[in-house]
């Protein structure tokens, strides 16, 4: 299902040319065209399915890539495996309850409630976690400042959780601590003193010690971080780190991941204004340090989406794209 749900999102967000309406709305869409795909296809073999959830995934395009980043930067708290039918009934119970509590507290009627409370005893019965004072991953407009108005967990079990992340950061700059970090970014706000390590532990970080997958999972999970976190200062780091690395980027595709890093990391910046000037800002300097020929190739292409997509003014990735089309001359 998350393979079809991408693939329909992304078709429906660049080649329908969709993209400018808001994510909730295109997220339902292609959630109900999945659906009606799959119980075509299961009605086959379930084989059908998996080879055809594969070849998915072979198609998927920079461009549509890129749009599912940008997305990051109006709702990063939503991730594709969070689009389950299970977790879509769950969003609507909760809204009805919302409604119903709304009304009641009003002396209105709310006609037919007690299929509300039906459905909320059924979402039990399935094992869901169902928590109204949470957002649903498909709240439009969903944001990490929601998180000052949700249930908090304990405050000492988080001090101590940050305290072991930090440690485990001094141990292994690199290792599957960051994944642990992407999980939890979404759950709970970070602090100061965390910040300043992930941002040390990036500014650290250098192609010659790490070899580059690490290097790219690494930085790739730190811009996920700043943008769901809404942090500045590491979408700073992580471009600054990918920057002085560039010089040794050998491939198309390095400079492809590279892009990709720099355009997941300005989802923290929420102003449009200083989004615009950071991300020009960030692509001429990432322009100007990666190698000649094929690289600048890749990210003048990449730039040209962006533009496409965003329909930035020319002043906006001007220079970048000047800097690219000299590297492949």
């Amino acid at each position: 299902m998350p393979s079809i749900v991408k693939t329909g999102l992304s078709r429906m967000s660049v080649d329908e040319k969709f993209w400018h309406y808001p994510p909730y709305w295109r997220r339902l869409a292609a959630f109900a065209h999945a659906n009606i795909l799959i119980e075509t296809l299961e009605m086959d073999s379930k084989e059908a399915v998996d080879d055809f959830t594969g070849w998915l995934d072979n198609l998927i395009t920079p461009k549509e890539v890129s749009a599912t980043l940008l997305d990051m930067r109006k709702e990063p708290m939503w991730r594709f495996w969070d689009m389950t039918s299970l977790n879509l009934k769950d969003m609507i119970v909760g809204r009805l309850m919302l409604i119903k509590n709304w009304r009641v507290k009003s002396g209105l009627m709310f006609t037919n409630s007690h299929l509300v409370d039906s459905a909320i005893e059924d979402l039990d019965g399935e094992g869901s976690l169902l928590s109204i004072r949470r957002f649903s991953p498909l709240q439009d407009k969903r944001r990490i400042e929601s998180m000052d108005s949700i249930e908090k967990i304990d405050s000492d079990l988080v001090t101590e959780f940050f305290s072991d992340i930090i440690d485990e950061l001094g141990r292994e700059p690199t290792g599957v601590v960051w994944k642990k970090l992407v999980v939890a970014c979404r759950v709970q706000c970070f602090d100061s003193n965390l910040f300043d390590n992930l941002i040390k532990s990036v500014g650290n970080l250098t192609l010659e010690k790490e070899e580059k997958e690490r290097f790219f999972n690494t930085l790739e999970s730190a811009a996920e971080i700043a943008a769901v976190q809404r942090c500045k200062a590491l979408a700073d780091a992580v471009t600054h780190a990918l920057v002085k690395a560039a010089g040794k980027f050998s491939t198309a595709l390095d400079a492809k991941i590279g892009y990709y890093i720099i355009l997941m990391s300005s989802g923290a910046i929420i102003d449009d204004s200083d989004w615009t000037e950071w991300i020009g800002k960030k692509m001429s300097e990432y322009a100007f340090s990666v190698p000649k020929g094929e690289a600048c190739q890749q990210l003048l292409a990449n730039l040209d989406d962006l533009s496409s997509l965003m329909k930035l003014k020319e002043r906006c990735l001007g220079r970048a794209r000047k800097l690219a089309v000299s590297g492949i001359n």
